[in-house]
């Protein structure tokens, strides 16, 4: 289980709680909501068995720094000013960590419409920052996607933009990678067809993505992880 730790001063606003994240695998920092609660569209295995329930994400002190998170981006998505802000404070905080990569949500996902919104104004805002963002949200609770979902309309916004890469999640393990039209590849667990998808290598270099960034730049190559 990647170790967590604070990547930036930045705090929540009102709060000690730092806004962003840093887990010890990946290159830069990252955004982290609660698991389930921030994941509307939740469904399969890969979901029952969450790495951000287990482990560190267990601690009663990071689980609360996601709810105050939770709770500012909840409480922001009520006005236009409220927006705004969080637009602004998120921009500020990304920029001033001097990373190139950023992971939206190492714990949590795209739970509506106008919080994708807020993403895709800040991704906007940071051209040469590379985000990646890898999401359940292209499924409808019930497993029959929408063509005109407002959450779907905005994800494929933020995967047209070039330092933007937009991957929808497996629901099982030892799936393939979903492909879903208008976001980039798609991602997996447990699937070892190295011909289908691209084995993450972290889980022979001591847990660390190292040198590999497929998630942020490959976004035509699906990606398998082991199963953790």
């Amino acid at each position: 289980m990647p170790r967590r730790r604070s990547n930036s001063s930045a705090k929540v606003p009102g709060t000690q709680v730092s806004l962003l994240t840093q887990t010890s695998k990946m290159p830069g920092p990252s955004f982290s909501l609660p698991a389930h609660q921030a994941c509307p569209r939740a469904a399969g295995s890969i979901c029952e068995s969450c790495y951000a329930a287990k482990g560190t994400y267990g601690c009663p002190s990071v689980q609360n720094a996601q709810v105050a998170r939770f709770q500012w981006t909840r409480t922001a998505l009520k006005s236009p000013e409220g927006k705004a802000a969080w637009i602004k404070e998120m921009t500020q905080a990304i920029d001033a960590s001097g990373s190139t990569y950023f992971r939206v949500h190492d714990s949590g996902d795209m739970f509506n419409a106008e919080y994708a919104l807020m993403w895709l104004a800040v991704c906007v805002n940071l051209p040469q920052v590379r985000f990646w963002i890898p999401t359940r949200a292209w499924q409808q609770p019930g497993g029959v996607l929408q063509v005109l979902d407002p959450l779907m309309g905005v994800l494929r916004r933020l995967a047209a933009l070039p330092n933007v890469s937009v991957r929808p999640s497996a629901l099982n393990f030892g799936e393939y990678a979903p492909q879903v039209k208008g976001l980039h590849a798609g991602s997996t667990a447990a699937n070892p067809d190295v011909m289908r998808s691209y084995q993450c290598p972290a889980y022979h270099q001591g847990g660390e993505c190292g040198e590999c960034r497929v998630c942020w730049d490959e976004k035509d190559v699906p990606v398998s992880y082991c199963k953790h």
